[in-house]
């Protein structure tokens, strides 16, 4: 065979001719979690800021997924809030065992919060905040709702429990540590895991297959009050409760605010309760 009958890399078709990228614009390939155009060789997108380092593709459920993708897998872990927190009604109904029931909450605490670790993973794209601007108005009057809201907590259960005629003791006989340990598991672990979830993955996944943000805010309150099914007679003032978080978040544009107002909130609640139990 002679060196003219096998075709040289020059007389191959330059990659150039074969690419339906025109030439001169820069390549673009859609953004895993946005799916709008990024620029081939950015660590980041310019749209979202997500990481595109690694360029790998992109999983079906995190590049454009419509809500039908998400939503079983969404509902799913509602559906293991809900159990949780009605399982903790026979648990705590049957066992006055103070371990045992702290070790039963640290499990349960524990699913949850790698059900929305996993969540997280395969979430569709996040919708942009309407109102930025009010970031700072945000974090301004989170300090007078945080008070309301503690107040109305108060007023809310002490007048159930005078209605109901129920007795404010818990009748467990908390060691410090013990009750130490439920100071964080209520306080640190729910601020943290309820926010990623409800006002992370159901607001901004209703928002954006809706386009609207009052979607995104009411539908989680809703969920985040029927979460709570274990404590019923206080669900109108959980439902409030998320309903003012989904507030906060959406205008402050950052999960940071309702987490901390989450955790005071708990923080000082769980402390009225175990008066006198957290110090030896």
């Amino acid at each position: 065979m002679k060196p003219a009958d096998n075709p040289t890399p020059r007389d191959a078709p330059h990659p150039a001719e074969l690419s339906p990228h025109p030439a001169g614009e820069p390549e673009t390939t859609p953004c895993w979690r946005c799916g709008k155009p990024a620029g081939a060789g950015f660590l980041s997108c310019a749209w979202c800021q997500a990481p595109l380092a690694f360029g790998a593709p992109a999983p079906t459920d995190r590049a454009g997924a419509p809500i039908a993708a998400f939503f079983p897998k969404l509902m799913a872990g509602f559906g293991l809030f809900i159990a949780i927190s009605a399982g903790n009604i026979a648990i705590h109904s049957a066992c006055h065992d103070a371990t045992i029931r702290l070790a039963c909450d640290t499990a349960a605490m524990a699913l949850v919060g790698a059900l929305t670790t996993w969540l997280c993973l395969v979430r569709p794209p996040i919708a942009g905040f309407p109102v930025p601007g009010l970031a700072w108005l945000a974090w301004v009057a989170a300090v007078p709702i945080l008070a309301a809201s503690i107040q109305a907590n108060f007023m809310f259960h002490d007048y159930l429990k005078k209605i109901l005629a129920v007795d404010a003791e818990d009748g467990l006989d908390l060691m410090p540590w013990q009750a130490a340990w439920l100071f964080i598991l209520i306080t640190i672990f729910p601020a943290i895991i309820e926010e990623i979830f409800f006002r992370h993955l159901v607001l901004d996944t209703f928002r954006r297959e809706f386009d609207s943000w009052a979607t995104g805010v009411w539908v989680s309150s809703i969920m985040f009050g029927m979460a709570h099914i274990g404590q019923p007679f206080a669900l109108p003032y959980l439902i409030g409760v998320g309903f003012i978080l989904a507030l906060l978040r959406t205008a402050s544009g950052t999960l940071l605010l309702p987490m901390l107002v989450h955790a005071f909130h708990n923080g000082i609640v769980v402390a009225r309760a175990l008066d006198g139990k957290l110090i030896p």
